[in-house]
């Protein structure tokens, strides 16, 4: 697991500040249950990285509490 870094304001795509953990996909099921049970008001996006980012923060997006409009934008034209 890879701790990220505090991100105070909108970052690229996400609209609010955000805080990133990365993890391999064998410890999903120990490490999402966490934060679907105990996230209080906190909204947490999980997603994989194929390399296709638009599809992982939109196709293949995993919301935990509230979902948030991406700026997809980003990523240039479909």
């Amino acid at each position: 697991m890879n701790l990220g870094r505090w991100r105070e304001a909108p970052a690229g795509r996400h609209p609010i500040s955000i805080y990133q953990v990365a993890f391999a996909a064998d410890q999903f099921a120990r490490l999402v249950p966490w934060p679907m049970l105990d996230r209080s008001r906190l909204g947490v996006l999980v997603h994989p990285n194929t390399g296709n980012d638009r599809d992982d923060h939109d196709a293949h997006a995993l919301w935990l509490g509230e979902n948030l409009a991406l700026n997809l934008d980003v990523f240039g034209p479909r």
